[in-house]
C-alpha cells in the first residue's frame, strides 16, 4: 500500500527493493532505525521510500573490506602454506618412488636361485 510518506512492504518484497537482507532488515527494524508495523497477515512491513536512510542500504563498507582485505590475507598466507607443503611432499614422493623401485629390484635379485647366479657369474667370464 503506498501512501504520501511511502509504501509499505513485507520484508521479502523491501529486502528486495532495498537490496539488502532480509535479516538486515529485521536488524534495522529493532533498532528503531526503520519504520514498521504489522500487517493485517501479521507480517512485519516496512515504510520504504519515505526516509532516504531507509531507501538506501548503509553498511559500512570501510570496516567490511577491511575485513574482507584480513580475510583475503589469511587465505593467502594458508594456500602459499599448502603449496609449500605440496611441493615437500611431491619430492618426498619421488624419492619414495625410487626407494621402492630400488627394492624391488634387490627383492627380484633375492628371489633368483643360487644356480641362476652361479651360472650368470661364470658366463661373464
Amino acid at each position: 500500500m503506498a501512501d504520501d510518506q511511502g509504501t509499505w512492504l513485507p520484508l521479502g518484497d523491501a529486502s528486495k527493493a532495498l537490496g539488502t537482507s532480509v535479516d538486515a532488515l529485521r536488524y534495522r527494524v529493532r533498532k528503531g532505525e526503520i519504520t514498521s508495523r504489522k500487517g493485517n497477515d501479521g507480517r512485519v512491513q516496512v515504510l520504504v521510500g519515505a526516509d532516504p536512510a531507509v531507501s538506501a542500504p548503509q553498511p559500512d563498507t570501510s570496516v567490511e573490506i577491511a575485513m574482507l582485505r584480513e580475510e583475503l590475507a589469511a587465505a593467502s598466507s594458508r594456500a602459499d602454506r599448502a603449496e609449500g607443503e605440496l611441493a615437500g611432499l611431491r619430492e618426498a614422493l619421488t624419492r619414495a618412488d625410487a626407494s621402492l623401485e630400488h627394492a624391488r629390484q634387490e627383492l627380484a635379485e633375492a628371489r633368483r636361485g643360487w644356480l641362476e647366479r652361479l651360472l650368470e657369474v661364470v658366463r661373464r667370464r
